[in-house]
């Protein structure tokens, strides 16, 4: 059956209580706004897994019949997908996983994986993860499109936290402070920023640097390579506290 909210939390838990280290891993809203008390947080990769911007949002991104769209991971063998991973502070692992059930609601199940510091690492870092993974049967997964037609649909939604293109320009921000390389969000928010341009629609956030650089008909992959050629230094580690529902 699907993965559902609930199946690892209890789990999750009793695990807390034997090593006293639980960490939670984000490849969306979470690597740049966790919104819950962490301890410590590592860049890392998952294997077996793609981002994509297939799952559609009623609750943070858009609203029930104008759904905006938001990342969620699709199983493929030789996929990796970068992230944030969060170390839970033993005394509120179990508040801020409920946190987590209730913000991620909204069509996502919690699922685990393992995290690797490095593409090329033989081990992981990080054993067992808690991870939010919006499955094909949850009734808001909306499914592959034109990178047009998501890129149409992010320009012209909203909902309670927000207009949908600042979710796309913040995950494009912060993959690119980071150095990483990510097609499909970079070809998304390329498409967004030119039919703002097209249309003169007003961007919730200024455009991220990135695709502002100069791209050759590689498009955003050009411009995200030409980024870390300019870039020699990583992001230091910050520490966020402030509990919101927003993604």
């Amino acid at each position: 059956r699907p993965l559902r909210p609930g199946d690892f939390g209890p789990a999750i838990c009793i695990m807390a209580e034997a090593t006293k280290d639980v960490w939670v891993f984000g490849y969306g809203s979470l690597i740049w706004r966790p919104s819950f008390a962490y301890v410590e947080k590592r860049p890392g990769y998952i294997r077996g897994w793609i981002r994509r911007f297939w799952q559609g949002s009623t609750d943070h991104r858009g609203v029930p019949g104008k759904p905006g769209r938001v990342v969620t991971l699709l199983p493929d063998k030789e996929g990796t997908t970068w992230g944030m991973a969060y170390r839970l502070p033993p005394s509120e692992v179990e508040s801020i996983i409920s946190y987590l059930d209730v913000r991620e609601k909204g069509g996502y199940s919690q699922a685990t994986a393992h995290v690797f510091a490095e593409l090329t690492d033989s081990e992981p870092v990080i054993q067992n993860a808690l991870l939010y993974i919006a499955t094909t049967e949850n009734v808001n997964y909306l499914g592959e499109a034109t990178v047009d037609a998501i890129a149409h649909q992010i320009a012209h939604s909203a909902g309670p936290s927000g207009p949908n293109d600042a979710y796309i320009f913040h995950l494009a921000a912060v993959l690119a402070e980071h150095r990483v390389v990510d097609e499909h969000v970079m070809d998304i928010a390329t498409a967004v920023m030119n039919l703002q341009r097209r249309l003169n629609l007003t961007p919730s956030v200024p455009h991220p640097t990135v695709l502002l650089l100069p791209q050759s008909a590689d498009g955003a992959l050009a411009a995200t390579a030409t980024l870390l050629a300019l870039s020699d230094t990583q992001p230091q580690p910050q520490q966020l506290s402030q509990p919101s529902q927003q993604q």
